[in-house]
């Protein structure tokens, strides 16, 4: 459902920590005595931390550069997300998250019939969280301890070789990649 995406995209934002969806946190009557609390939501840690950011520092990238470039808002604000189709674009999904929110849009037929383009789900994803974080001060993904960057060639996925990945035909092929540590190959 779009709640359980939801709920998943934002325990990626919350660092791995799953944090039960609510619909509401406290419901008080007309004289102001609580008489429903649900402020207390489950919450536990289900993948790491370090796992979670370089989750997000990938949909980050493809905010900017990638499938979902056109729900990319600016960089008035730190973004992450995927988008999503099902076999002849019967759905399309768009989960994304800032620091501030996760939201997920779905579009669909009720009939499962196929739709000419999914892209709407993207514009309309930005056009939210656009409105939603006109007046928040800019927050980035915070990057845990237990996090490197190394240099890497784009075509091995390895350590590149000085005169090598970094005079191909077609230019440099060295980016950097962030890794956890311990997991940096020492191959070349």
């Amino acid at each position: 459902t779009n709640l359980e995406l939801a709920a998943a995209y934002a325990t990626i934002a919350n660092s791995g920590e799953y944090i039960e969806p609510s619909f509401y946190t406290q419901i008080y009557d007309h004289g102001g005595n609580l008489i429903l609390d649900n402020s207390s939501s489950v919450r536990r840690t289900v993948i790491k931390d370090t796992t979670a950011w370089l989750l997000t520092d990938v949909m980050a990238d493809t905010m900017i550069t990638g499938t979902a470039d056109v729900a990319y808002f600016g960089n008035t604000m730190a973004q992450a997300g995927k988008s999503g189709t099902t076999t002849s674009n019967r759905d399309g999904v768009f989960a994304g998250f800032t620091p501030y929110y996760t939201c997920v849009v779905w579009g669909g037929y009720d009939d499962n019939a196929k739709q000419e383009n999914v892209v709407y789900t993207r514009y309309l994803w930005k056009a939210v969280m656009k409105r939603i974080h006109e007046e928040l001060p800019y927050k980035n993904f915070e990057k845990p301890d237990g996090i490197i960057s190394a240099e890497v060639c784009n075509k091995s996925g390895l350590l590149p070789i000085e005169g090598t990945c970094d005079h191909d035909q077609t230019g440099s092929t060295v980016y950097t990649e962030y890794f956890e540590l311990g997991t940096l190959s020492t191959k070349t």
